[in-house]
């Protein structure tokens, strides 16, 4: 009797634990199709050029059907940190910071800008909220 006891409850133990062994294993191997694997950097630009087509009448405050276009270039200033994250070599953008821009021609600009020229120092800035990246101004001193 007390092997028909031992039977019933030992039977029942052992099936329990050897299927949820097998399916623990069998759950580590499925791989997450949501889980990417590769090679992630972060690169600092260190040096380069901006190019800005921009059109003039707009910033002047002129509401006009034709756009007068112009292409303002600028060359990054050197201590500038502005990281951009790539990954299995393919650019997926930028992290929080700024490039400081340093003006290398002299686009026909609105009074508002070209008084500043010789003090105004553009940059490209990436903030945490925003998804693209934005121009701002500001002074050197």
């Amino acid at each position: 009797m007390s092997k028909k006891l031992f039977a019933y409850l030992m039977l029942p133990l052992l099936l329990l634990f050897c299927n949820s062994s097998q399916n623990s294993v069998a759950g580590s191997k499925q791989k997450s199709p949501d889980v990417q694997s590769g090679t992630l950097e972060k690169m600092i630009v260190a040096s380069g050029s901006v190019a800005m087509d921009v059109d003039l009448n707009r910033l002047n405050g002129i509401n006009s059907a034709t756009a007068k276009r112009e292409t303002l270039r600028f060359a990054v200033a050197a201590n500038s940190f502005f990281t951009v994250l790539v990954f299995n070599n393919v650019l997926r953008g930028p992290e929080q910071g700024s490039l400081a821009l340093i003006p290398q021609n002299s686009a026909t600009l609105p009074a508002a800008f070209s008084a500043d020229r010789p003090t105004l120092a553009g940059s490209l800035e990436k903030s945490p909220s925003e998804r693209r990246c934005s121009r701002s101004r500001s002074h050197t001193l």
